[in-house]
């Protein structure tokens, strides 16, 4: 299993598995490997059962944990077909809920998973795929796979004119505090619709 700190303290406790968790030739899953979750509070000395993961999962050796109150799995032993090898898992803190966010294009497990918040991107790290060693590093771009309560922004333009100038009307939501928008715009706050007149040449910075 794997043990993640949570941002208020308490420990949520993933998967795992008592004795051999997978053949990996016939990838047919032996007894006692979990889905199921625990949380750990160290103030009242208890741990309370949550949502379980869609998939059994073993062998994936880290967890992190995500901007906004997300916790995110990938790969490891369960299930047949390999399911739980391909799939990633994202446990949102807020609802309790594990939700279903892809699949690798390969099983994988024994690999490591690091999250570098400068540039929003997760890594997977090696691991091994059906016995063999899988060398590579993966990037997931959060903002890409929409993972975590990232800044949206929906852009619709009209023309004014027969001219060169465009109406652009914009709309941002994002979880708190304010944002700019240059040239021209700011701040601006989450929900809020802008309005402005561009030429071809306006660059917009967010």
């Amino acid at each position: 299993h794997t043990a993640t700190l949570l941002p208020d303290g308490r420990v949520l406790v993933i998967g795992g598995s008592v004795g051999k968790a997978v053949d990996q030739v016939m990838a047919s899953p032996q007894k006692e490997i979990y889905a199921s979750c625990e949380i750990y509070d160290p103030k009242t000395d208890r741990w309370t059962l949550t949502d379980s993961m869609h998939y059994p999962r073993t062998a994936f050796m880290n967890a992190v944990l995500l901007p906004q109150g997300r916790v995110l799995v990938g790969g490891g032993f369960g299930s047949v077909g390999y399911e739980s090898n391909l799939s990633w898992e994202l446990y949102d803190i807020a609802t309790g809920q594990w939700i279903l966010v892809g699949f690798w294009s390969e099983p994988i497990h024994g690999h490591q998973l690091v999250y570098v918040p400068q540039s929003s991107q997760v890594y997977r790290i090696g691991g091994l795929s059906k016995s063999f060693s899988v060398p590579t590093t993966e990037i997931w771009d959060l903002a890409q796979e929409n993972i975590g309560d990232l800044p949206k922004v929906e852009w619709m333009a009209s023309r004014t004119n027969p001219g060169s100038l465009t109406q652009v009307q914009i709309t941002s939501n994002f979880s708190g505090g304010s944002a700019t928008i240059e040239p021209r715009v700011g701040p601006v706050l989450s929900g809020q619709v802008s309005t402005l007149t561009i030429d071809r040449a306006t660059v917009f910075t967010f």
